[in-house]
């Protein structure tokens, strides 16, 4: 039988424990902070930054151990608790949005890529009743 776990507060997901592990106390009390400042002045779009960008500044400034996986951890911590209201992303990067349809259209984009991968793990689901494996 499959059981399907969708505790919201689970720290980790299954197979990436490396990457969406809690933060550590460097990153909560040392990277956020600093990703906070950093991230309040990217107003507007046009001012957006990458995930690669704010990992290559911070090794510039000294910081260990950024990657951009680590750094997506932080910036979920970021918006989960409200740290940088309005905190968005395209494909330029994050900032903060202007408006309230920037922030609705990054609400639907959050929607939209949830509901794809619910219909991912549904199919997924559904394929273990048949459990047909090469």
């Amino acid at each position: 039988m499959y059981i399907l776990n969708l505790n919201p507060w689970k720290k980790m997901v299954q197979g990436f424990e490396k990457f969406t592990e809690a933060l550590t106390t460097y990153e909560r009390d040392l990277l956020v902070p600093v990703l906070c400042e950093g991230l309040k002045r990217r107003i507007g779009s046009k001012y957006a930054i990458r995930n690669r960008e704010i990992c290559a500044a911070l090794t510039r400034r000294g910081y260990e151990k950024v990657t951009e996986a680590r750094v997506r951890k932080c910036i979920n911590h970021i918006r989960v608790k409200g740290l940088v209201p309005h905190l968005v992303a395209n494909s330029r990067g994050y900032y903060v949005a202007t408006s309230v349809e920037e922030v609705e259209q990054y609400v639907q984009s959050l929607k939209e890529r949830e509901e794809a991968i619910g219909a991912v793990r549904r199919a997924l689901v559904g394929q273990l009743s048949g459990k047909l494996f090469i």
